[in-house]
């Protein structure tokens, strides 16, 4: 085997590991992500069934809190797909 050779079977063999190694954090870090979407929904969760309570005898307060529990579910949307890979 000529010396370029043994060479270049190194690089390659040194890139794979890097690569495994990254698949490692990368899926460490989808599980992070995943683990902190389920708690941001249910923290959310509960709150929906209060406004879904709340709303057959609507007000001013019922629809202050259903505006926001809607913005609170699009930040939680928006945060779990921002961590969703491409």
């Amino acid at each position: 085997m000529k010396s370029s050779e043994k060479d270049i079977g190194q690089q390659v063999s040194e890139g794979v590991t890097a690569l495994k190694g990254l698949r490692d954090e990368i899926l460490l870090e989808l599980h992070l992500a995943s683990m902190d979407a389920k708690d941001a929904w249910r923290k959310l969760a509960p709150q929906l069934a209060a406004v879904e309570k709340a709303a057959h005898g609507a007000t001013d307060a019922t629809r202050d809190l259903v505006n926001d529990l809607v913005q609170q579910a699009k930040a939680v949307r928006a945060s779990i797909a921002s961590k969703r890979p491409n």
